[in-house]
């Protein structure tokens, strides 16, 4: 059946794309050069089984082509899918052709052989198949009585197709990959105030129930150049060189298991799909020379800034070297990492910036083509881009490209840049539904064949040179102003400062200071588990909860910026010499750490003098505007507490009286200014005493001297209660307040807003309404670390089955449905209640933000 055998020809293309490049070209392309020649097939041997549909195992065609006799000795493929009873896979590697086979029978019922696919002759590539014949029309051949054909054969005619020449890098996934270095100036002394602003969440999509997903494993080798290699030699801080190799040849493989663990968490967020996709780093190999480094240091061009590498000929080179080394290990993918500027020509002999290069549904493939090149700036930058490149060879191509997508979405197949917006903001972490679309199509049509279910069914064993980082968090190991350094050097660093946003902002919009600039930061993206408050670090684009992050405060949680700050002085120099520069908001920004050195609960003033300059004398006077600006030296000012505030329904005296820890809070220290001042001990480190003076109590001054599992000292965290005093710190290094108890809380918003949220605590995980319902939201929690207000998307959660397979591949996201217990309706069925709430929040805070200025 023509039509059948149409469909079969399909699968066929798609299954022996890995033989040679050009047996992707099994569909005639109109214009090229096209002859009809004669020739002879004739199968040899017999048929093995029921399910070779007659096909032999071997097979010689010989075609005369411009005079010359070409002779074909295919030999059939026995490793494919029983499932195509009419088709033969046949590939003559001398010859470089690859064919399908299949038989048609005439009206005499006698079968013929019918040939399509490829070959090479003297350089140049045909297209070749037989010449439509009447059915009726007489052919020559022989069988013998054992039903062999033989060598006579059978005489046919063969259309010729003459390739034009092309370009085997012509794939649709060479193009520039989303990313942009967008830039911010640091500002000067002056004071910048930024409304705070609500984001109200939007109902998630509906999840359709999927109890059984079918694994696959995507075992990648990375291949780091040499580029890569003298970067981390020459950040060692070993002495000798072998000690500097051995440093650099560890903290690669860890850095790039941190690279590939997060590319392992984009694919497995995929929900639609019903495949669960792990990228696994089977390998790195790094090139600890120039000529271990073929594919980069070959087309190196020397650049005043960064010298370039043209990414075509480096991915080719790579692809023609993964395709006959032996000193591979076994892929599904190879990954090389670049220290150099990838460029590409492009139109006009110019050059293109890209930071990626990949070939388009390659995956899996054994000749050299499951390949990709990425530019590694360092600072784990090189992640998305990665996964970017990664699901190019899973067949995905740039969103907006001929499907119903859009790059402006800045999901991970965008291409280019785009503005970001709150409604894509965390798009960078996730795939959109044409990339799962075309993920979905790929691996069903791999699996349907032998080599594919080995391939992606079948996990490689790790190399034991790969280290196992699951369990940690790659911002914990390199923090902020690491991260900057490994992409700008060794004098970069986070920039602090209201100019840069908040705290958690730094998950999304992490600037770095460029110090071949003058006052000019970069920004880019966090690695996951960065600190973005107490408690908190960046996953997924978000500043989230968890249990296992550091406790800091929430009021410096970077500390004091490392280097100079102002005026040509570090931090602690610079606010020594006059704390009145802390009044400042950018100084605090910068200088927090040095800052909470001097703070005062004195409303008014908070770090003593204002002004330069100030005497006893003056204070005498008696004039206010000298007062006020003098207020250290005169000890003026104001110190009351603040009584249109209540916190916990408590007013300042009863809170502080029932937590005194609670002065800990710069804000709740300004609110209730008298009734901390009169609590206040003078001791650096333990000024209102106990950091949790319930627990303390509890435990006593049998505890003294001990040390949580943690190594934290059980007399830092009960100061009072144990009597400690906090050693003296240099004041180079300036001395942080961690607060480990629950920041004092009041509903900022309203009792009848917040009361709301009572209906849906699930809405208490977004950070911001938390703090804008703080006390209802600490009464609604459940203490369970993970999991304090259920599950976090209940409406989606609501379909899972707990105790399912898949149900435990989501009890993170689904932590009350498919962990301890199975409650949360009334959480779902209030959602919507709760996004009117945070409207009308949103309205309330931006009065409040503008009132305030």
């Amino acid at each position: 059946d023509r039509h059948e055998m149409g469909k079969h020809a399909v699968s066929f293309h798609s299954y022996w794309r890995g033989i040679t490049t050009t047996a992707l070209l099994l569909i005639f392309r109109c214009g090229w050069a096209e002859e009809v020649v004669h020739g002879r097939v004739s199968g040899v041997g017999t048929p093995s089984s029921e399910t070779d549909s007659g096909l032999p195992p071997s097979l010689n065609v010989n075609l005369s082509i411009a005079a010359d006799d070409l002779q074909l000795n295919f030999t059939k493929d026995t490793d494919i899918d029983p499932d195509l009873p009419v088709f033969g896979l046949y590939q003559d590697i001398k010859n470089g052709a690859a064919v399908g086979i299949s038989q048609e029978m005439d009206q005499n019922g006698t079968s013929h052989f019918h040939l399509e696919g490829v070959l090479h002759s003297k350089g140049k590539v045909y297209d070749v198949r037989n010449v439509q014949q009447n059915p009726n029309a007489e052919r020559r051949h022989r069988r013998d009585v054992s039903d062999n054909v033989t060598s006579d054969g059978e005489d046919q005619e063969f259309v010729l197709k003459l390739h034009e020449d092309f370009s085997p890098d012509n794939f649709d996934s060479i193009r520039k990959p989303p990313f942009i270095l967008k830039k911010k100036t640091m500002a000067p002394f002056r004071n910048i105030t930024r409304p705070l602003a609500v984001q109200v969440p939007t109902a998630p999509p509906l999840r359709h129930k999927r109890e059984v997903t079918q694994d696959v494993y995507i075992d990648v080798v990375a291949i780091a150049d040499y580029a890569v290699y003298v970067d981390w030699y020459d950040r060692s801080t070993k002495t000798t060189q072998s000690e500097k190799k051995q440093e650099a040849l560890e903290n690669i493989r860890q850095y790039y298991a941190f690279v590939f663990n997060g590319i392992n968490l984009m694919y497995k967020s995929i929900v639609r799909l019903p495949y669960t996709i792990h990228v696994k780093l089977s390998s790195v190999i790094v090139s600890t020379s120039g000529s271990a480094s073929q594919w980069t240091e070959n087309y190196r061009v020397t650049s005043p800034q960064w010298d370039e590498v043209d990414a075509n000929s480096a991915l080719s080179d790579l692809s023609n070297w993964a395709r006959t080394t032996d000193l591979l290990p076994a892929y599904d993918h190879i990954m090389l990492f670049s220290g150099y500027d990838l460029t590409r020509p492009a139109n006009g002999g110019t050059s293109d910036k890209i930071t990626g290069l990949a070939y388009t549904a390659t995956l899996c493939d054994t000749n050299g083509k499951a390949s990709s090149i990425v530019e590694d700036l360092g600072g784990f930058q090189c992640m998305s881009t990665a996964a970017h490149e990664l699901g190019h060879s899973l067949s995905a191509e740039h969103d907006g490209s001929e499907n119903s997508c859009t790059s402006t979405d800045r999901y991970i197949m965008a291409a280019g840049t785009n503005p970001e917006t709150e409604a894509n903001k965390l798009n960078p972490w996730l795939f959109s539904p044409c990339s799962i679309n075309y993920f979905n199509n790929f691996l069903t049509d791999e699996v349907r064949y032998n080599r594919g279910r080995t391939c992606l069914y079948q996990s490689l064993t790790a190399n034991p040179n790969v280290p196992d980082v699951t369990s940690e968090m790659p911002g914990q190991l390199y923090d902020a102003d690491a991260q900057c350094r490994q992409v700008y050097g060794p004098e970069s660093r986070l920039c602090r400062g209201p100019e840069f946003g908040q705290p958690e902002d730094v998950c999304t919009d992490m600037y770095c200071y460029d110090p071949t600039t003058s006052s000019t930061c970069f920004m880019l993206v966090a690695a996951r588990g960065t600190s973005c408050g107490n408690k908190k670090w960046c996953d997924g684009g978000q500043c989230v909860y968890n249990s296992a992050a550091p406790a800091l405060n929430e009021n410096c949680v970077f500390g004091d910026q490392p280097g100079i700050a102002f005026s040509e002085q570090d931090c602690p120099t610079f606010v020594d010499n006059f704390p009145g520069y802390c009044y400042q908001e950018v100084v605090r920004g910068r200088c927090c750490g040095s800052c909470a050195r001097y703070y005062n609960p004195v409303q008014n003033c908070e770090y003593g003098d204002r002004a330069a300059g100030c005497s006893s004398f003056g204070c005498s006077r008696g004039e206010t505007s000298y007062l006020e600006s003098c207020c250290g030296t005169c000890n003026y000012g104001t110190c009351v507490d603040d009584p249109t505030i209540t916190i916990n329904q408590q007013s300042c005296s009863a809170l502080v009286s029932s937590g005194p820890e609670y002065c800990y809070n710069e804000r709740v220290n300004s609110y209730c200014c008298a009734s901390c001042r009169l609590i206040y001990t003078g001791v650096t480190g333990c000024e209102f005493g106990d950091y949790n003076s319930s627990y303390c109590a509890g435990e006593g001054t049998s505890s003294c001297g001990l040390f949580f599992t943690d190594g934290s000292s059980f007399d830092a965290y009960c100061c009072g209660t144990c009597e400690y005093i906090p050693p003296t710190l240099p004041p180079s290094t300036p001395t942080f307040v961690a607060t480990t108890t629950e920041e004092a809380c009041v509903d900022d918003i309203g009792n009848s807003a917040c009361a709301q949220v009572s209906r849906a605590r699930h809405v208490c995980y977004n950070a911001t309404l938390a703090s804008l319902c703080c006390a209802t939201c600490s009464r609604l929690s459940n203490n369970r670390p993970g999991c304090e207000f259920g599950d976090i998307s209940p409406t989606e959660c609501a379909v899972l089955t707990p105790g399912s397979d898949y149900c435990r591949n989501l009890t993170s996201q689904c932590c009350q449905t498919c962990g301890v217990d199975a409650t949360g309706a009334q959480d779902r069925a209030s959602s919507s209640i709760v996004m009117v709430v945070l409207a009308v929040s949103t309205v309330i805070l931006s009065f409040k933000s503008f009132r305030a200025l």
